[in-house]
């Protein structure tokens, strides 16, 4: 039983835990991303899967598309120039005059290059050892922070709209 009078100061007690609650959830630190949740499903569809760190501002992951037709990319961006490359190494059914599978030749062109110094990996490097092999190559400017520049090189880009999360 509470005594007379004293609504008031339970009430007013109630809204400054509140306050202080509130205060104390938006002034800590957002908890980090971690690569593992970059892996995800795209639309309905398709996913992103194998988020790697290349060092350096460099992230690799594959994304993959299956309806009426398959797909497969491998996509690198440089967090820090703001930049992104993307490797068709799959497509089946899709816009392709043949179907195509350089998964494997791509691998192993990959390989060769992480073989050396992670230091020599470049966009312009990994565009020349696609087109070797005849893998078709798209370079695009980046305009949204991708998920692994989010997870490892937050902020790399100020320009770049930030990572926001499944779509």
């Amino acid at each position: 039983m509470e005594a007379p009078g004293s609504e008031g100061v339970t009430s007013a007690f109630r809204r400054v835990a509140l306050l202080a609650l509130s205060a104390a959830i938006f002034a800590a630190p957002a908890a980090a991303l971690t690569l593992d949740e970059c892996a995800r499903p795209v639309a309905v569809h398709g996913e992103e899967y194998g988020h790697t760190d290349l060092t350096g501002g460099l992230v690799l992951w594959g994304y993959r598309w299956t309806n009426q037709g398959a797909a497969e990319d491998m996509n690198l961006a440089d967090c820090r120039a703001g930049e992104m490359l993307s490797a068709r190494l799959m497509s089946h059914g899709m816009t392709e005059p043949i179907p195509y599978d350089r998964r494997e030749r791509a691998a192993g062109a990959m390989t060769a290059l992480l073989d050396g110094s992670m230091s020599f990996i470049t966009l312009d490097r990994v565009a020349v050892a696609m087109g070797d092999i005849r893998v078709p190559v798209e370079r695009t400017a980046l305009t949204d922070e991708p998920c692994a520049c989010a997870a490892l090189y937050p902020g790399a880009r100020d320009d770049l709209a930030p990572y926001g999360g499944a779509r």
